[in-house]
């Protein structure tokens, strides 16, 4: 079976096993972070080959107790743009007397530290439970949730 990216095959593996199934079956290992070789060649049904190709397109790294992870190539710039978009709302909300504004006048600030969007932010942060979306007469008013 073939291992493959969008760009074509890359690989062979002895089990059978397609990209987009290895993607599947590290989905279903939640609680594990590291994997050894055992495990990918034998969970997985990868070959040599096929962890030396994914090790190459970044998405498998060795760490130094020869225990591999999967790697999200430049996720560190992203999760670095994600915490400073929701540290500077959360400092809005934290500066108003009430913890609180209005949906409407916070996604028509012009904000800083926000270049991944404030509705996509401020959906994040209702997800994670830091601030709570209320509805009110006038939309909906956005509370920063106290720990």
């Amino acid at each position: 079976a073939v291992v493959s990216t969008q760009s074509g095959h890359y690989g062979r593996a002895d089990c059978n096993i397609s990209y987009s199934k290895f993607i599947d079956a590290f989905k279903n290992q939640n609680d594990v972070i590291y994997f050894s070789k055992i495990d990918l060649k034998g969970k997985f049904c990868l070959s040599d080959d096929a962890i030396n190709m994914l090790i190459g397109h970044k998405l498998l790294i060795m760490n130094s107790n020869s225990m591999y992870e999967f790697s999200v190539p430049n996720s560190g710039n992203f999760m670095e743009l994600l915490s400073q978009g929701k540290n500077r709302i959360l400092s809005v909300l934290g500066n108003r007397p009430s913890n609180e504004i209005l949906e409407k006048e916070l996604l028509d600030m012009k904000l800083r530290d926000c270049s991944l969007g404030i509705k996509y932010l401020l959906y994040d942060l209702i997800g994670n439970g830091q601030v709570k979306s209320v509805k009110c007469g006038m939309g909906n008013l956005i509370r920063l949730i106290k720990k």
